[in-house]
Parts: C-alpha cells; sequence; structure tokens
C-alpha cells in the first residue's frame, strides 16, 4: 500500500511574497523563501518569533540539521515593519514591538554610511569627520544612535540604488522603529552621559524625516511632504531639550555641528544676497497680519512666526555658501509651541510662513535629503490657500519657480 501523503498545516498567516507566489510560508520573518530569493519579506501581522518556533520543534519532522541552520538564521533576523511610510513618531514607535538581533546586511548599510553617506552631509571637512569618526565612535557606545546611523545610510542607499529602493527602505524603516524606542525613554531626562548621543540621534533622524520620500518617479502627495517636514519642526524640539547638557561636557567633539553661524551674531557678516525684497513683503505680511486677525492671542502668534521668519532670513543672507544642512532647522528651532500648533491646524497665516520657510528650503536643493521638496511644499500651500491669499506667496513662489530661482546656489545635487 503506497504511503498516504503527509498532511500540513493550513495558515492564512504566511508573508505576502509567498502569498503571491502561492507557496507554502514558514510564518518567520525573513522566511526561507525571502531569503533564498533575496526578497524583502513583509507580514500583514507579527509573524512568529524564534522562541514560538523552539516550542514546537518537539513535534516537528524536520531534520535537526535542518532545525538548527534555521533557528541560527532566525536569531539575526529583524523585526517586522511597516509597510508604508511611518508619519509620525508614534507611529514608528508603536511599529517596533519585538526584539531584532543585528543582520549581516548591517554591516554592509554601516559601510556605505562610512565611506559614502557621511560625505554627503556637509562640504566642510570638519562636519564630515563628526559624521563619518566622531557619531559612529559615540554609537559604539549607545545601541540606539547605531539604529539611526543605519536608519539614514539605508535610506541613502535606497536614493543611489533604485532597482533596490524597497529593500533598502525596509532596513531604514526598521532600525527607525528600533532607534526612536529607546530615545523616546531616554529624552526626557537626557544627562552628561547620553546627551551626545541623543543630539546626534536627533540629527540623523531629522534628515530622515526630510529624505523618507524617495523621488523615484513614482508620484509623491505634496501634503505627506508637508506632514513630514512638520514631524521634523517637531524632532526640532528635541535638540532644545538636549543642548544645556551639551555644555556640561565642553569641549565635546560635536561642536562643528553647532558652528557659529548658526547663533545670533551675524552682523559681522557680508550678506550673500540671495534674498532680495523678502523683507519688504514680511512687513507687509505683518500689517496684513493686524488687519486679518481680530483675536490678540492668535494675532501674537502670527507675529512671532513672521519675527522668527524675518530672523531666519537675516541669519541666511549673511551664511557661507553653499549653505549646511543644518540651515533647514533654524527657523523651526525659533518657533513657539503655539507656531507649531497653528501649523498643523493648517492656519492660513501659517501656511503662508511655510511657504516662505520654501524659499530656504530651495538653497538646500543640492542634499539628496532635500532636493525638489521646496516646491512639493510650495504646490501644496497654494492649493490650501484661498485665492485673496495668494498674493502673500508670490515672493517665495518666484523665488522658486520663477525668476529668482538661480538665485539661490548654482550647485549640482548631492549623492
Amino acid at each position: 500500500m503506497p504511503p498516504t501523503r503527509r498532511s500540513h498545516r493550513k495558515s492564512r498567516h504566511g508573508c505576502i511574497q509567498c502569498k503571491q507566489r502561492r507557496v507554502k510560508c514558514d510564518e518567520i520573518f525573513p522566511c526561507s523563501n525571502c531569503v533564498n530569493r533575496d526578497m524583502a519579506c513583509v507580514f500583514e501581522t507579527h509573524p512568529r518569533t524564534p522562541s514560538e518556533v523552539s516550542n514546537e520543534k518537539s513535534s516537528s519532522s524536520c531534520p535537526p540539521e535542518l532545525l538548527r541552520e534555521q533557528s541560527h538564521r532566525r536569531s539575526l533576523a529583524a523585526v517586522p515593519y511597516q509597510q508604508e511610510v511611518l508619519r509620525d513618531i508614534e507611529n514608528n514607535i508603536l511599529a517596533a514591538t519585538h526584539h531584532s538581533e543585528w543582520s549581516g546586511q548591517d554591516l554592509e548599510i554601516m559601510h556605505h554610511f562610512i565611506v559614502c553617506t557621511a560625505m554627503t552631509l556637509s562640504d566642510s571637512e570638519d562636519i564630515q569627520k563628526v559624521w563619518q569618526i566622531v557619531i559612529p565612535r559615540i554609537a559604539y557606545s549607545f545601541e540606539f544612535l547605531m539604529h539611526g546611523i543605519l536608519c539614514l545610510s539605508a535610506l541613502h542607499l535606497a536614493h543611489v540604488k533604485p532597482e533596490k529602493c524597497s529593500h533598502y527602505l525596509t532596513a531604514s524603516r526598521l532600525h527607525l522603529s528600533l532607534g526612536l524606542r529607546v530615545f523616546q525613554q531616554l529624552l526626557p531626562s537626557p544627562n552628561r552621559d547620553n546627551c551626545c548621543a541623543l543630539f546626534a540621534f536627533c540629527s540623523t533622524i531629522m534628515l530622515y524625516t526630510y529624505g523618507s520620500l524617495q523621488e523615484t518617479g513614482d508620484t509623491i502627495d505634496s501634503s505627506t511632504v508637508l506632514d513630514n517636514v512638520l514631524t521634523g519642526f517637531r524632532l526640532c524640539r528635541g535638540t532644545l531639550t538636549i543642548l544645556p547638557y551639551l555644555k556640561l561636557v565642553e569641549p565635546h567633539d560635536l561642536e562643528p555641528l553647532l558652528s557659529p553661524e548658526y547663533a545670533p551674531c551675524f552682523e559681522e557678516y557680508p550678506k550673500n544676497g540671495l534674498f532680495v525684497g523678502v523683507y519688504d513683503q514680511l512687513l507687509g505680511l505683518n500689517q496684513f497680519i493686524l488687519t486679518e486677525i481680530s483675536e490678540p492671542e492668535k494675532r501674537k502668534i502670527a507675529h512671532q512666526a513672521v519675527s522668527a521668519l524675518t530672523s531666519s532670513f537675516r541669519l541666511l543672507e549673511r551664511a557661507e555658501l553653499p549653505f549646511q544642512c543644518g540651515m533647514a532647522f533654524v527657523l523651526p528651532l525659533s518657533f513657539d509651541e503655539a507656531v507649531f500648533d497653528l501649523m498643523h491646524r493648517k492656519d492660513p497665516i501659517a501656511l503662508i510662513v511655510i511657504a516662505y520657510y520654501c524659499a530656504q528650503l530651495h538653497c538646500l536643493r543640492h542634499y539628496w535629503f532635500i532636493g525638489s521638496k521646496a516646491r512639493l511644499l510650495m504646490s501644496d500651500v497654494e492649493d490650501s490657500l484661498s485665492s485673496r491669499l495668494l498674493k502673500w506667496v508670490f515672493w517665495p513662489r518666484a523665488f522658486i519657480f520663477g525668476r529668482n530661482s538661480n538665485m539661490s546656489q548654482n550647485t549640482n545635487l548631492r549623492v
């Protein structure tokens, strides 16, 4: 009598790739099929953990050698991740719900950061050394910072290797989730021992926030770009919490990231002539706020936003060219919390302020993580404003799209 066909357990919990290929999935991230085919392994629900698999070994008919091989591979596997770009910090933290071991791919990603990514984050040799040498050295003692480095490096790999974009974005989001889980626990209580690591992590994640939407030919929702930029603004508040503690460990190796040109004492520097006519426009905007907003408290907040905007333009017009990428955060670092609330409500005055910020962002388009996002943001602002308010964004629009767009830096996109 021929042997009966061995039955197997029916399941709907396999990964998406195995379902599409109509093959049996072993339901452990990453599954053996995806590992063998070098594919990104994505589960709709949480896969089984290695500990859950070990409980089933006694009833398994797999050879012991195969079980040992699978157990070793699973111990190096990463945790599942959300499939879409995470909209805000809270969603990122919720994504990291399982413990993860480091994978072999992380060696490739770290090597890329040292030899390539770090060199794209500044034109200053001193700042490049901070990213290339100092921050990785700090990360040896702080695992969450190592995740931040790998998050940014994997995002850069997705940018320079579009044929494997999905693969590297998976790794980037994974490391973001794992790093944020610890970072959020430490941020409320910084000290002289961890403040440098916290500041470095903030810096990497702010850059990630701007670069997390890859421009690979697909349609990008500009409102999602706006949400990402506002999330970056919020992250800036974290650096304000950390900065006082950096003074306790001076002199420290992160000082080049806090360049003197970011300080308010900039009047002695010559003007670079980028923002011709902007102050007349901002003066008119202040007058418009006086007549448009009747509520005293809201009017005060709007004036504070325009005042911060004016100060940031005065700083940038005296900064050395090409701009360092940290210039993208001069304005958000100067906002009060009430201004952020206006922005998240998409208040018209707040949107006009963001339109002027787009002109500043446009001057940083040579960085791969910024690119054409000023154009996307500007278009979204215009779509969100009523026709009678569009005249207040004519200047930034002309700067970005029109006659003044060549006044910003004549540099190539850095990759």
